[in-house]
């Protein structure tokens, strides 16, 4: 596509370009979407979208990062209702532990951009207590 005769319009709001564009394609107007970069960021930007590795690597917000670490008899139990709560809440959480061996520790682990939030539900919850958590199911 060249962009000789075309205008860039760019959207003050949270739209998405491709319903801006299917909007104006239904107007009977000829519209498509441009992604731009900085100059100086277009070999990065190539390289991203070849699947290879940029100089930042994005991934790190997917690291895990442990959150709570449980053992004991009780652990598995314990585990059990901590990643029920974060699911619920729409935190994906991975256990690493050996079920049965009650000697040995489960760590809980979440995505390290949402280990704050994973904390602060914790906190919530170990302060309203389980009498919260009855009385919530119970509504629920």
């Amino acid at each position: 596509m060249s962009n000789e005769g075309w205008v860039i319009i760019r959207g003050a709001d949270d739209r998405d370009a491709a319903d801006v564009r299917d909007q104006l394609l239904q107007a009977g107007l000829d519209a498509e979407i441009v992604v731009c970069v900085k100059a100086e960021q277009a070999e990065d930007a190539r390289r991203v979208l070849e699947g290879m590795s940029a100089d930042a690597d994005p991934s790190a917000d997917l690291d895990l990062e442990t959150i709570a670490v449980f053992q004991g008899a009780d652990a598995e139990m314990e585990v059990a209702a901590v990643q029920g709560l974060l699911e619920q809440s729409g935190i994906s959480v991975v256990v690493e532990g050996a079920y049965g061996l009650p000697s040995l520790p489960f760590e809980i682990k979440v995505a390290s951009k949402l280990a704050a939030s994973a904390r602060e539900i914790l906190a919530q919850a170990e302060a309203e207590g389980p009498a919260a958590a009855d009385a919530e199911a119970a509504a629920g």
